[in-house]
């Protein structure tokens, strides 16, 4: 497997990846796990807290504070809006429980908070950069004590100037309260090379007679963005797919 230097876009940023054939691609990341593959990768957590192999941190000093930007290989990632006035949250749960591919990643959410239980609490993430094309997002959501919601995703492909349901209601923790895996949801996008945004939305409670007033979260560990093989020929792949590139 070798390390090459490729340029993504006009813009001129490059990245280092591996490259490899599909056949090998699906043999070494699995089914369903496509999505660790990506451009981005990103794992959302707190300052301190372990790292997921593979995935860059975007990390927040301490619970209630917005994270600074981050700058990856020419793209730039923000939170731009969180609703009402309230604030970003950010949990370190410790170790989990769940013992998975992903428990790094999931030890640690963000999520955003109200001064009730009263649904329409979101986070919206900005990404600045990204090629024109076709590419898939995949989201993963998980905390294993008590955030029990309902949420939703939207995406805008015009620097906020719109958005669609892009992922329908969803129960943050599949009516219980001691989830041991996460939620992974997937939707496929079209840039055009403007800003691109995804906003998780909390629409409601699981269980609104529980004493859990936090539960009004969307919650949401993680993310990867993977281009789809359109763009990949686009890029002048060919027949190679992109797999993970290494973290220095």
């Amino acid at each position: 497997m070798r390390t090459n230097t490729l340029p993504l876009c006009a813009g001129g940023f490059t990245m280092k990846r591996n490259l490899i054939t599909a056949a090998a691609l699906a043999a070494s990341i699995g089914v369903g796990s496509i999505a660790h593959a990506g451009i981005l990768d990103i794992n959302l957590t707190r300052s301190g807290a372990p790292s997921e192999t593979g995935f860059d941190n975007w990390s927040t000093a301490t619970d209630n504070a917005l994270p600074s930007n981050l700058s990856i290989d020419g793209l730039t990632l923000s939170v731009v809006d969180i609703n009402n006035g309230s604030t970003l949250r950010s949990i370190d749960r410790g170790s989990t429980t769940y013992a998975g591919t992903f428990d790094n990643l999931t030890q640690t959410w963000w999520g955003q908070t109200q001064a009730s239980q009263s649904s329409g609490g979101y986070i919206t993430i900005d990404i600045s950069g990204l090629a024109a094309g076709d590419y898939s997002f995949t989201s993963w959501h998980l905390d294993q004590k008590d955030q029990t919601g309902q949420m939703k995703i939207e995406f805008s492909d015009n620097n906020g100037g719109s958005f669609n349901d892009v992922v329908s209601s969803f129960d943050l923790v599949p009516g219980n309260e001691s989830a041991t895996a996460p939620v992974v949801k997937s939707f496929n996008f079209t840039s055009t090379g403007a800003d691109i945004q995804v906003r998780f939305r909390n629409v409601g409670l699981v269980n609104p007679n529980s004493n859990n007033a936090t539960a009004a979260f969307p919650v949401v560990n993680g993310f990867s963005i993977v281009p789809e093989p359109s763009s990949l020929a686009l890029l002048g792949l060919g027949g190679l797919l992109i797999a993970r590139r290494r973290r220095g």
